[in-house]
């Protein structure tokens, strides 16, 4: 759905340990460099996070892809809900995601994939934007880039 930009300036451990995510800005269509980003794939899924999984062939990173099917499909069953939410967020919002009006609540729904019914379609669905993001080009320059500019190692 857009989730990317997971680097250690986007994620927050509050005082009970738990990890919390900020800075949604590419879920919401508002990505560095614009139209001109370098990450352009559906999310971040490097060489590194696959052989923390035990590698391309092992059972966790199987695991990890049926998973990500199941969330997609929850993801896609509360939908509605989710949708609504960021659309009372964008009702006169003076974020820039939000600036050219309902342009990123249609782009999320988009992403959403309501025509996929069937768990099998899911799972194509996730199985492409799996092999889409695996150790893509735009994702490595956009770490290097981090690294270089920020100190942020992603």
């Amino acid at each position: 759905l857009g989730l990317k930009d997971r680097h250690n300036g986007n994620i927050l451990i509050d005082s009970f340990g738990h990890v919390i995510h900020i800075d949604f800005g590419f879920m919401l269509g508002q990505a560095p460099g614009g139209s001109f980003s370098l990450e352009r794939v559906p999310f971040k899924l490097t060489t590194e996070l696959v052989e923390a999984m035990g590698g391309w062939n092992s059972d966790g990173f199987a695991d990890f892809v049926v998973l990500l099917a199941c969330g997609f499909a929850a993801l896609q069953a509360h939908s509605s809900k989710i949708l609504a939410l960021v659309e009372i967020m964008a009702t006169d919002s003076p974020f820039p995601c939000f600036r050219s009006g309902p342009t990123a609540v249609d782009k999320m729904r988009a992403r959403f994939k309501l025509n996929l019914t069937t768990n099998q379609q899911v799972a194509n669905h996730v199985a492409e934007l799996v092999k889409q993001s695996y150790n893509a080009y735009g994702t490595r320059q956009y770490d290097s880039f981090q690294y270089l500019t920020n100190g942020i190692y992603s």
